[in-house]
């Protein structure tokens, strides 16, 4: 067998092996619900994690951009998927943490690459190798160890990476097709083309940029998409004012959901904001309020899967006035020496062969609601930690919040479940602990 003919072999089989998910145990799915764009305007992907298997694996905080275009192939670099994961700040203080984003076993995350201005870079599609109208296949790769395969990456082709690498998981190809601007686009283009030659123009120009694309070409789908990168430091005015001219372009721009978002999350920043030390909780109250009808607007407006699926995960997220009012109270009494932890109560146990299960109570002895979510502050062991616990805990006592149930032998002293929430553990089975009904 030639060498070509084994090493092309060796590529398919590593292929192979890496769509089926053997690295990192997953099945990585790249998807986008544009198909054709302009050269330069930002991309919005998703990638689809599925664990296939019967233990908890994880995405890697990194995965890494590959792409072909007319027979030429370059690694973009990397893009954070660990955003996902909503980690606490006593996570990001514990030693070793990675930020890799855990999948229990049988589950679907979704991590949306989306393009606002949030991201330190909107979209790869701004790359300069990308420039060129063609036709691009696109694929992510992931592995355990990320640091190995950033270096292997440097300089490399997919096909020495998968052999120096065959333990990588790479997604399905992804084909766009990037089609050459016309009228005002192909203006505005050629500016962006010229005024970005030389080294680091990007981090030192871009914002002067996209002053200069909305005031020399107002229609063009670059003062929309190149635009909407630099709008950090603008105005809600500004933000609102581009956005009606867009809403008002044809054809409607691509990056007018994006922008809409992007207004609607600086309510919620000004909310946050308004959260600080001295506190504006009204203030507060009508911003969250305000960013979550208008998140709820574009879920019902937009045509795009990607945008309604993130605008309804900060529907999910944002507050609402009323939480805006508990969390303030919830700081007030932490500041002042006043908060009462949430207690977990075990309520009952009832064993039958190898099961055991236990019921779990809680008690909040404040005054106000209290939020914590399921990690380092409300956790079951053994794991997984997250097994349906309340994360919102109403004043008083309430039972029955969550069920448990594990296998194990009779009397088995590692056939236990704790439930620890707000730094108090609760165990089952416990001495004198009454009985579920139908035990």
């Amino acid at each position: 067998m030639k060498k070509t003919t084994f090493t092309c072999l060796l590529f398919a089989l590593g292929l192979a092996n890496a769509v089926s998910g053997q690295g990192l145990g997953l099945v990585l799915r790249l998807e986008s619900d544009v198909r054709q764009k302009l050269p330069g305007v930002p991309l919005p992907l998703r990638l689809v994690a599925v664990n296939n298997s019967t233990t908890e694996k994880r995405l890697p905080f990194d995965v890494f951009i590959h792409v072909e275009r007319e027979g030429g192939e370059r690694f973009l670099g990397g893009m954070r998927t660990g955003w996902a994961r909503k980690a606490t700040d006593e996570e990001l203080d514990q030693p070793g943490f990675d930020g890799s984003l855990p999948i229990a076993a049988g589950a679907t995350v979704i991590a949306d690459l989306d393009v606002g201005p949030q991201s330190d870079t909107p979209s790869f599609l701004l790359h300069p190798f990308l420039w060129p109208a063609g036709r691009y296949t696109i694929r992510m790769l992931a592995a355990v160890d990320e640091g190995r395969l950033a270096d292997a990456i440097r300089e490399a082709t997919l096909q020495s990476v998968l052999e120096a690498m065959p333990e990588v998981t790479i997604s399905n190809p992804l084909t766009i097709d990037v089609t050459e601007p016309q009228g005002a686009d192909a203006e505005a283009w050629q500016y962006l083309r010229e005024a970005s030659e030389g080294e680091g123009w990007y981090s030192r120009f871009a914002p002067v940029f996209a002053k200069e694309l909305r005031r020399r070409f107002p229609t063009s789908q670059y003062t929309f998409s190149f635009g909407l990168a630099h709008l950090r430091d603008e105005s809600l005015a500004d933000l609102e004012a581009l956005a009606k001219r867009a809403r008002s372009a044809t054809p409607r721009p691509l990056m007018l959901d994006w922008l809409e978002m992007t207004i609607a999350g600086t309510h919620e920043y000004q909310c946050a904001k308004n959260l600080r030390v001295p506190r504006d909780v009204d203030a507060a109250a009508s911003e969250c309020e305000t960013a979550r009808t208008l998140f709820a607007q574009i879920v019902g407006t937009t045509t795009s899967s990607i945008v309604r699926a993130s605008a309804s995960r900060a529907v999910d997220k944002t507050l609402t006035a009323a939480d805006v009012r508990n969390w303030a109270l919830h700081r007030d009494a932490v500041d002042a020496g006043t908060y009462q932890p949430i207690r977990p109560l075990l309520q009952c146990v009832k064993e039958t062969g190898r099961r055991l299960e236990a019921a779990f109570s809680y008690t909040n002895s404040n005054a106000f609601t209290v939020y914590i979510d399921a990690g380092v502050r409300n956790f079951f062991t053994p794991g997984p930690e997250n097994r349906g616990q309340p994360v919102v805990f109403v004043p008083g006592t309430h039972e029955g919040v969550v069920t448990v149930t594990i296998e194990g032998k009779m009397k088995d002293p590692l056939r236990t479940i704790a439930w620890t929430l707000d730094e108090i553990t609760v165990s089952a089975p416990a001495n004198g602990a009454p009985r579920c009904k139908g035990n």
